[in-house]
C-alpha cells in the first residue's frame, strides 16, 4: 500500500469518528459503518507497525492536522498488548516472522572479530559497534556511513602516529582555525604510501567512500549485500591497522 492511499485511509477514518462523536447514539452505529470503521483501523494499524514514524506528505493543511489528531486517537484505542498480541500471532503480514528470520540469519553471518589491541584504547570500537547493530537490524545506509567513518578515524590515527600532516593542512599550527583536514582520497593515498594499506585495499576503500557518498547526498539505497561485503572488508583492514600498532 502507498502512502497516499493510506493517508486517504487515515482521512475516511477522520470521517467515520467525526460522525460518530457527533451522533448522540454514538453506540448505535449502523453494521456498515462499524465494519468500515474496524477494516480501516486494522489496514492503518498494519500499515504503521510495518513502517513507524513513516513520513506522510498531504498539500491540505487542515486535513493534515485532523490526521494527526485521528492517528492520536488511534493510538489509544490500539493498546501495546494488542500490537504484542497480533506480532506473536503472526499478524502484521507476518512482520515479527520476517525479522526473526531475517534477524537470525544476520546473526550467523556476523562474525566476531579478534584483536590483539584493547579495543578500549582506539576511539573506533563504538562507531565500530555500531556499524553491527545498524546492519543487524536492517539498516543498511546507516551501517554503510558508519563503517566509513569506522575506517576513516582508524586511518586517520595511524596516519598522525607517523605524521600529523599526512591528516592536516597546517596553516598556522598556533591558530585553530588554520587547521584544516586533507581530503579522505588523500589521506588514504598517504596510507598506501606508509604501507598501511595495500592497493587492493585502497581500492575497497574507495568503494566504500563511494557507497556512503550516494547513501549521504543522493540516499541512494545501498544493497545487503554490498553492505555486507563493506562490512567484512572494513573488519579485515581495520583488523589489520591495529596489529600494525
Amino acid at each position: 500500500m502507498d502512502d497516499k492511499r493510506i493517508v486517504d485511509k487515515i482521512d475516511r477514518l477522520g470521517d467515520l469518528f467525526a460522525d460518530m462523536l457527533s451522533d448522540p447514539d454514538v453506540f448505535d452505529v449502523s453494521a456498515e459503518k462499524k465494519e468500515e470503521t474496524n477494516k480501516l483501523i486494522e489496514d492503518i494499524v498494519d500499515y504503521l507497525v510495518w513502517y513507524p514514524g513513516a513520513l506522510f506528505y498531504d498539500e491540505n493543511h487542515a486535513r493534515h492536522k485532523r490526521n494527526e489528531v485521528v492517528i492520536d486517537l488511534l493510538w489509544k484505542i490500539v493498546d501495546s498488548d494488542q500490537i504484542i498480541d497480533e506480532l506473536f500471532s503472526g499478524g502484521y503480514s507476518g512482520l515479527l516472522a520476517n525479522m526473526l528470520g531475517d534477524f537470525s540469519e544476520r546473526v550467523k553471518m556476523l562474525k566476531p572479530t579478534f584483536i590483539s589491541v584493547n579495543p578500549e584504547t582506539t576511539e573506533f570500537s563504538s562507531y565500530y559497534e555500531e556499524a553491527m547493530k545498524a546492519w543487524l537490524y536492517g539498516l543498511s545506509n546507516a551501517a554503510i556511513i558508519i563503517c566509513f567513518a569506522v575506517i576513516e578515524d582508524l586511518l586517520k590515527d595511524r596516519l598522525c602516529q607517523v605524521d600529523i600532516e599526512y591528516v592536516y593542512e597546517l596553516k598556522d599550527p598556533n591558530n585553530p582555525k588554520g587547521v584544516k583536514q586533507l581530503s579522505y582520497d588523500r589521506i588514504i593515498m598517504a596510507a598506501m604510501g606508509e604501507g598501511l594499506i595495500n592497493k587492493k585495499e585502497k581500492n575497497i576503500l574507495f568503494n566504500i567512500k563511494k557507497l556512503r557518498n550516494n547513501s549521504i547526498h543522493s540516499l541512494t539505497s545501498v544493497s545487503d549485500s554490498e553492505v555486507y561485503d563493506a562490512i567484512l572488508q572494513t573488519k579485515r583492514i581495520v583488523e589489520k591497522l591495529l596489529r600494525k600498532i
